[in-house]
């Protein structure tokens, strides 16, 4: 074989991690310092045996790709992709560039609000993605949050009602309460607690603290 040849990988399929968001990465727009960043990522998470058969390239050649001597091909970084989560992708290529590759930011640094209102739209019907958005928000937006709150939820006094007692039995997403025994638990919690009390950014965080603590 001479040195710096791809080798076929004809009937062979690399092993993929599940996901769709390598779909949106417009490989072409990657500098050549990110897609080595990419392979060596690959090769420090698979070795350089697990590496060169996913790939599908010799030792030789991701040794001239690694060192800068030859430029990586397209192809060998899609390959690469199909083996990264999208963070380590995010953390080789750097959130910025990365980014851009991905359509949300443009050539001048500006932002494509379009293309992250409809991330964002699609995202939210995924549980954990919402919480983390949620998490993001109130970890880095908190006193905004606490001015929003305090206008949308002004005068709102919360009270316990067949309507709460519904949601709880069925309209919740994760963890229902089924039983009359949760239903009287979380009655006698609330009454204690919440009813009657009107709804502030002080009484969201003192549940918040509550429940992490």
């Amino acid at each position: 074989m001479v040195p710096g040849t791809q080798i076929s990988t004809t009937g062979c399929t690399p092993r993929r991690v599940p996901g769709d968001w390598r779909d949106s990465v417009r490989v072409g727009a990657l500098s050549a310092e990110s897609r080595r960043a990419i392979l060596e990522a690959v090769r420090s998470k698979l070795g350089w045996s697990g590496a060169l058969a996913a790939l599908g390239i010799s030792r030789a050649a991701l040794s001239r790709y690694l060192s800068g001597e030859r430029a990586v091909p397209d192809e060998v970084v899609r390959r690469a992709l199909g083996q990264l989560e999208e963070e380590e992708f995010l953390s080789a290529a750097g959130s910025a560039e990365a980014l851009g590759s991905m359509g949300f930011v443009r050539g001048d640094g500006s932002i494509d609000y379009g293309l992250l209102s409809r991330a964002l739209a699609v995202a939210s019907r995924d549980e954990y993605a919402r919480r983390l958005i949620l998490e993001f928000a109130v970890r880095n937006f908190r006193e905004e949050l606490r001015r929003m709150l305090g206008i949308s939820a002004a005068g709102v006094r919360l009270h316990w009602d067949e309507g709460f007692e519904a949601f709880l039995r069925e309209g919740k997403r994760r963890r229902k309460v089924r039983t009359d025994k949760m239903i009287r638990y979380y009655r006698n919690l609330f009454a204690r607690r919440l009813e009657g009390r009107e709804l502030t950014s002080e009484l969201v965080e003192e549940v918040a603290a509550d429940e992490n603590g």
